[in-house]
């Protein structure tokens, strides 16, 4: 046993109940006490009172009279006898005469006065002849009844303590001591091993108190635990004999079931609630590079979802198992393999539920799609590309009929200056600089489109080894160039000029790319493509190509970068990647072939184009030489563009020709079916405010189905173009044209020279 307020004892009823006790009895002592002193000091209040009541009846009377007679040493007096008395502190007297005596001092800050009136009476009657304000003071009542508050707490308080403790003994004796040790020992009960019953160390008594009965309760639940225990024992050795044949039989049926699982050729996974994989197929442990024994247990998101997924696809997976969205049928995300390899798959999903359709889990099959979604992707890309080329091959038709109205003027201007060297002089810089805004253009136009212009049959290495010298004083002096052809490289049918373009763009880049000392090398070789190869690549067709590589050692791209290199307005010069990529996307994409960029930060790149080889005999050709001419027939111009019209009207009639121009397909049809004249030949342009050049065409022939046509455009030969020359018409003029150009093709066309 030990004292109910030693450190060791882990009573808590016992200090509480004597807290309580505590605070109860001083709460009432407070009480008591706060009465008392009130009534208190109402009787000291009384008194003083009764004091100035007794000043008024018998003191009073001998003040008057001295006052009446005015004695002074008897007024002293009587006032010093006032004074005297308990707790008069002060005492004023005014008379008539200005007749002002006081008696005492104002030292307290709580005090109670009283006001007398003085009279004197005679036969005629009673008189006033001054006031006595008697000044009582507080402060001693205050003393008197702070020292009866000691005096009472601290009586109160003995009183209270001896108070309770003597009945926290008592509880403690008769009732905190058997409920602590009720409790100990009900702590060591063991349900496993036997134990006597409990019982009370007090003497026994005829009538059960309350904590008899709560033993004798303890003890019967002991006896009916222990019989219970026996029957669960009883029960639990048979369901544990039941269960280990169950699990054995379950065993058997999860290995039938996984191996139904392994065939499917999807992946099979089911993940518990806390998301760990319970159970997985052979071509889930195929796609994650994994094993069934090292993936079973393990978390799914830690291990097989890539970081920057986890947050978001795990949060999704609480709000499933919580209830509070629904499984989705069909969603795609990466997975990360054992080894760090990200795949994209499909997955789809169910909720496992049990006997009473709670969550406990979720199975879902995932398919493998990383490579048709490089597929989209490339598909995309190439989609994205052609509607770019789009746009580009438009604001190239545009630039090149504002470009054929500078370049027209530039070419009339010098025929009327023709023999003023210095305004030549001018002409020819402007002249110069407009043939490199139309090669602007022709870079715009073999990136769109119906871009691809005069086909050729080239060799590659002749190609190359042709056009270096050309291109080679704009490269760095302190970078080298290597070439690596072999002797039987195929033909191809290209566009010399667009060629051109490509090798000088990607040779320009390069350049850029390599800060100080470098080298480009520049190979090709034949290829045989098959489908295995052409399939993941749009355009493609297996057969012949050549193969040509242009690798530089310069600071290389970022995954971003070259992902964009191939859009027209995308740039980063800092890194030598800009709008000519664009240009060689087109390009290589109109003549039927592949391109592609390999790259790496500090590790330079590769740039790969695959071109149809074809098999052809060499011929030789000869450029004609072009001269002005003049001629005295008449040209119908079909063309909406005024400045366009404007400039073509002047150069036909400085050559001699008489000129009609037609600003919409409707005017064109009323001209060809109402002129009485002779008309000798069309200029059609592909584009017209209310018609289709190619839809025009037809209409003017039946009008007039002599008539030649020269189609003349913005755009390029092929496409558009193409189809009306396939229809009937003699000739193609592309816009921005010279002059002599344009009277060498009317020559051709109306005399077939």
């Amino acid at each position: 046993m030990h004292f109910p307020f030693s450190k060791k004892s882990n009573q808590i009823i016992a200090p509480r109940l004597l807290f309580l006790i505590l605070i109860f009895s001083g709460i009432v002592t407070l009480m008591i006490t706060a009465t008392q002193i009130y009534v208190e000091y109402e009787r000291d209040i009384d008194a003083i009172n009764d004091q100035f009541k007794k000043i008024g009846v018998i003191l009073i009377n001998p003040l008057e009279q001295a006052l009446w007679f005015m004695n002074e040493d008897s007024i002293k007096m009587q006032l010093d006898g006032i004074l005297n008395l308990r707790d008069i502190e002060y005492l004023e007297l005014v008379g008539e005469g200005n007749i002002f005596i006081t008696a005492g001092k104002k030292a307290s800050k709580h005090t109670t006065e009283s006001i007398l009136s003085l009279t004197h009476r005679n036969d005629s009657g009673e008189s006033t002849i001054g006031t006595l304000t008697v000044v009582a003071s507080k402060t001693a009542i205050y003393s008197r009844l702070f020292e009866r508050l000691i005096t009472i707490l601290v009586y109160q308080s003995i009183i209270i303590f001896l108070l309770s403790v003597f009945i926290f003994l008592i509880v403690h004796h008769l009732v905190i001591k058997h409920l602590s040790f009720i409790s100990n020992y009900l702590k060591g009960i063991d349900i496993e091993k036997p134990h006597s019953k409990i019982a009370l160390q007090r003497t026994s008594r005829r009538v059960k108190d309350e904590l008899d009965q709560v033993v004798i309760s303890i003890n019967e639940m002991n006896q009916r635990q222990k019989d219970s225990y026996r029957k669960i024992e009883q029960v639990v050795m048979k369901r544990t004999s039941e269960l280990t044949q169950k699990n054995e039989q379950l065993k058997k049926e999860r290995q039938k079931v996984q191996k139904y699982l392994d065939v499917a050729g999807v992946m099979l996974v089911a993940l518990n609630i806390s998301g760990e994989i319970t159970l997985i197929n052979k071509q889930g442990c195929k796609l994650l590079k994994t094993s069934e024994t090292d993936a079973i247990g393990k978390n799914w998101f830690e291990h097989f979802l890539p970081k920057r997924k986890l947050d978001e696809v795990k949060g999704v997976f609480e709000q499933l198992m919580d209830g509070n969205i629904k499984p989705v049928e069909k969603y795609e995300n990466p997975v990360r393999t054992s080894n760090g390899d990200e795949r994209i798959v499909a997955f789809n999903n169910t909720l496992l539920l049990d006997a009473k359709d709670r969550i406990e889990g979720v199975l879902f099959s995932g398919e493998d799609i990383t490579a048709q979604k490089k597929l989209e992707t490339q598909l995309q890309q190439s989609q994205k590309m052609e509607a770019i080329a789009t746009l580009a091959g438009g604001v190239a038709h545009e630039f090149n009929n504002t470009l054929m109205g500078i370049m027209g003027n530039i070419e009339l201007l010098k025929m009327d200056f023709s023999e003023d060297g210095g305004i030549d002089k001018h002409l020819e810089s402007m002249k110069s600089a407009g043939h490199r805004m139309s090669r602007l253009t022709a870079q715009l136009l073999a990136y769109a489109e119906g871009g691809k212009y005069q086909l050729k049959d080239l060799k590659m290495d002749h190609f190359v080894i042709e056009t270096l010298p050309i291109l080679q004083h704009n490269l760095n002096p302190e970078v080298r160039i290597e070439t690596h052809f072999p002797k039987d490289i195929s033909y191809i049918k290209a566009d010399y000029a667009q060629m051109q373009m490509v090798l000088s763009a990607i040779l320009a880049n390069a350049n850029e790319a390599i800060e100080d000392e470098g080298l480009i090398r520049i190979a090709a070789e034949n290829k045989e493509l098959d489908e295995d190869f052409t399939n993941p690549h749009p355009g493609l067709k297996p057969g012949p190509y050549v193969y040509l590589t242009v690798e530089d050692d310069g600071k290389g791209m970022d995954e971003e970068t070259r992902n964009g290199i191939f859009e027209p307005f995308f740039t980063t010069k800092f890194q030598g990647r800009g709008m000519g990529m664009a240009a060689v996307y087109g390009i290589v994409k109109n003549h039927d072939g592949w391109i592609s960029v390999d790259s790496e930060l500090e590790k330079g790149t590769a740039v790969q184009i695959y071109l149809p080889a074809i098999e052809i005999e060499v011929k030789k050709t000869t450029k004609a030489k072009v001269e002005v001419v003049t001629g005295s027939r008449t040209i119908l111009m079909i063309e909406d563009e005024d400045v366009v019209i404007e400039i073509t009207q002047a150069m036909l009639e400085m050559l001699g020709y008489r000129v009609m121009a037609a600003k919409n397909g409707k005017d064109a049809i009323h001209i060809t079916e109402t002129f009485d004249g002779q008309i000798d030949l069309a200029l059609l342009d592909i584009k017209l405010p209310d018609i289709d050049g190619r839809d025009l065409y037809p209409l003017i022939m039946k009008a007039r189905s002599n008539l030649k046509v020269i189609v003349f455009s913005g755009y390029s030969i092929d496409g558009p173009a193409r189809e009306i020359l396939d229809a009937g018409a003699q000739d193609f003029i592309q816009k921005p044209f010279s002059l002599a150009a344009l009277s060498e093709k009317l020559k051709v066309v109306l005399e077939g020279k």
